[in-house]
């Protein structure tokens, strides 16, 4: 199935208590470098002949590979480190064939401290020569909401 030169959007579904497919996998944990980064999201890279390349610069992301239980359970504490966090959502990545490529685990905040969002994210998803091309982004109206705010991610106390 090779998909060389192909450019393609991908698929995400939200899980609904399904099980993680067996596996290695390696989890890439892209963001929390700093008190209020809510670019934080983690990806599960099943370990086939794809692999998932945050667009982005190395120094956002590290990576390291698991199994399946380890690697949802050390992804799911990494989302979770902001205060307002809420839970989890996890979605598969798929390709157009319905083909499972890996796994998103998005933390999702109470709105109230975040803009009024309980998903803050923009995840856009790319098939580019084997590879899962990612770029995560703020929404635009919470970007435009911290930068009038001037630094913080939260309106606790305002």
């Amino acid at each position: 199935m090779g998909c060389s030169g192909i450019n393609s959007h991908l698929k995400r579904e939200v899980m609904k208590n399904e099980k993680i497919v067996p596996g290695s996998y390696t989890v890439i944990f892209y963001g929390a470098k700093y008190g209020n980064d809510l670019r934080t999201i983690a990806f599960l890279d099943y370990e086939d002949e794809y692999t998932f390349e945050p667009f982005a610069n190395e120094y956002d992301f590290t990576t390291h590979t698991y199994g399946e239980e380890e690697a949802v359970k050390e992804a799911i504490k990494f989302v979770s480190w902001y205060h307002t966090y809420w839970r989890t959502r996890i979605s598969r990545i798929m390709d157009e064939n319905d083909r499972l490529l890996g796994y998103e685990l998005r933390p999702l905040y109470r709105s109230i401290s975040t803009y009024g969002y309980s998903d803050v994210l923009n995840v856009y998803y790319k098939l580019k020569d084997n590879k899962v091309v990612i770029n995560v982004r703020l929404k635009r109206e919470v970007e435009k909401a911290i930068e009038g705010n001037g630094d913080g991610v939260t309106l606790e106390g305002m």
